[in-house]
């Protein structure tokens, strides 16, 4: 080796010892070069997040407007990482079920769930099992007590107070048809209308439920409220526990030659297009659950579960019969 090559080989030794003092110096230091900061960054970041779960039957006009609270209550605790989902349709749990199993393999320590029916019992045991908290949001299910709160419409007293406000208005007479929704295994359905007919029926009002379900569907229901009026002419005033329903409800009766006689048209929900047609005199009432402010109560008590504290083991969420004297005021989803 020449001596101009040994000069090369022992500058590029001392650069050597040079950048390896500077790295020995920097780990002492707790200093890291800028590269491994990037990298560490996002997954620690991601790491410190507890995850919670929030899923609903479908995306119908009232499901939605809850998932739009919840996610405007999610943006204000960005120390929480929310993954929502929905099913397809109220009367097929199968993607709502495939839903939670996707947010279980995915750790979250929160479920809020709005269960379609006896078909989630296994994979809300499943999520118990692995120690996660399940909160009931507007819908509770019947055989199944292992959620630890439920949120949603007391609606067994909404049914009543529109079974009062309709018995008056037909001045304790005539013949109601009732829509159930769907038959068996929905809790809220039959909250919805058996305590709605008990009261019209001790008021002397005769009532008859229909036999087909309408699944809170506007394709289903139109059908259905044909068929009611043909078989039931004395019918005086049809009433769907779900507002997709009792929209199409109004606008079948609207669609009847002129002259015909008057039949009321009363529902839950107070999707836009009832308080619409309330104000325009279509349709006679609705119960209002105030699905805004359900979203942004599931989150913030979810939030609170996250964090180990206690919440009520029930929510009521608050109902409102909505007529024309007071529909201006639910306008806007509330």
């Amino acid at each position: 080796m020449t001596g101009t090559k040994l000069k090369v080989v022992a500058a590029l030794l001392v650069v050597a010892l040079v950048a390896l003092a500077a790295q020995v110096a920097s780990a002492k230091s707790g200093a890291r070069p800028a590269a491994a900061k990037a990298a560490a960054a996002p997954a620690a970041a991601g790491a410190d997040k507890v995850k919670i779960g929030f899923v609903v039957q479908l995306l119908d006009p009232y499901y939605t407007v809850i998932v739009k609270g919840a996610k405007a209550a999610a943006k204000a605790n960005p120390s929480v990482e929310f993954l929502f989902g929905a099913g397809t349709s109220g009367a097929d749990p199968a993607t709502e079920i495939a839903k939670v199993q996707n947010m279980l393999a995915q750790g979250i320590k929160v479920l809020v769930v709005s269960p379609q029916g006896p078909g989630m019992i296994p994979v809300l045991n499943r999520a118990v099992s692995q120690g996660v908290k399940v909160i009931f949001i507007d819908t509770k299910l019947d055989g199944w007590n292992k959620q630890i709160a439920f949120i949603g419409t007391d609606n067994a007293a909404g049914s009543t107070a529109l079974g009062k406000y309709l018995a008056k208005r037909l001045g304790n007479k005539g013949e109601v048809g009732i829509m159930p929704g769907l038959l068996g295994g929905c809790n809220t359905c039959v909250l919805r209308y058996k305590n709605f007919r008990s009261v019209l029926e001790k008021a002397g009002i005769k009532t008859y439920l229909a036999s087909t379900a309408d699944e809170c569907t506007e394709d289903k229901a139109v059908p259905i409220v044909k068929n009611l009026l043909v078989s039931h002419p004395n019918t005086t005033a049809l009433y769907s526990i779900c507002g997709p329903s009792g929209i199409i409800i109004t606008k079948v009766l609207a669609d009847r030659p002129a002259g015909s006689k008057k039949i009321l048209s009363v529902a839950w929900d107070v999707l836009t297009q009832e308080v619409k047609d309330i104000q325009a005199g279509k349709m006679d009432a609705a119960v209002a659950q105030f699905p805004v402010k359900l979203g942004k109560t599931a989150v913030a008590q979810a939030v609170l579960v996250s964090q180990g504290k206690a919440i009520p083991k029930t929510t009521d969420n608050g109902t409102a019969v909505v007529t024309k004297a007071n529909a201006a005021q639910f306008l806007k989803p509330r």
